[in-house]
């Protein structure tokens, strides 16, 4: 029987059992996989790495694979200056070759294209294929590879894990509101959930925010359609 895996964007890992859920995932992972024993001080310290790198002052990014309420996968990084970085992309071994990594990494890639045109990581020695299948290249023939994601995420709705300017300036546009209603610091502070629709011009014609209640603003309503289920899904796994 077919598994329903759901894919949603962590914007709160500090939300009680995320990073316990990452350390599980990687943990159970690497034993299975890579035949990595994780002692308990490695835990506390991969534990505190998960923490001290979502305090950092750039803007953190996290997917969830779900089967049901139990997390079984996750992606995540961070944006750099001119780029972002995955850190991390484990899927339980008993739920591998279901495609869920793939679609982490396609989630990831699209939020990524919202703000960031390109993408690297360090590959562990039986991912190397994996990334190379989906366009990652090596970077003079080692383990760290790179992408172009500049064209992902068109026709799409991705979530926005951090505000720009430019972000900013659409949704002033979109929902008629004074720019002061929209303050960017202030969302990037609160990691306040935004989900937006880009067309096949990477124009973004809708966006989403929730915070005590949900906005959503579009041109069309199609696009509407799409961002009111990206919520709706998101909101049945994190809450």
């Amino acid at each position: 029987m077919k598994k329903e895996i759901t894919i949603v964007p962590i914007f709160n890992q500090a939300a009680p059992k995320i990073w316990e859920d990452f350390l599980r995932i990687r943990t159970e992972t690497r034993r299975k996989i890579y035949n990595i024993e994780t002692c308990p001080q490695e835990q506390n310290i991969a534990m505190l790495l998960f923490q001290s790198s979502w305090e950092k002052p750039s803007k953190n990014f996290a997917f969830g694979a779900y089967d049901n309420d139990n997390m079984i996968g996750f992606i995540s990084g961070t944006f750099d200056t001119h780029l972002a970085t995955i850190q991390h992309l484990y899927v339980l071994p008993q739920y591998q070759g279901l495609h869920i990594g793939a679609q982490l990494l396609s989630s990831a890639e699209s939020a990524i294209s919202v703000d960031r045109n390109n993408v690297e990581l360090v590959s562990m020695t039986k991912a190397e294929a994996f990334y190379k299948k989906y366009g990652y290249i090596s970077y003079r023939e080692t383990n760290r590879y790179n992408k172009s994601v500049k064209n992902c995420g068109h026709c799409q709705v991705a979530p926005v894990f951090r505000c720009s300017a430019a972000i900013i300036r659409k949704m002033t546009e979109l929902s008629g509101q004074p720019t002061e209603n929209f303050n960017k610091n202030a969302l990037n502070k609160s990691r306040s959930p935004i989900f937006i629709y880009r067309d096949n011009k990477s124009q973004i014609t809708a966006f989403g925010i929730c915070s005590d209640k949900t906005e959503i603003y579009s041109t069309s309503p199609c696009a509407k359609l799409r961002i009111e289920k990206a919520i709706a899904k998101y909101n049945s796994k994190i809450r």
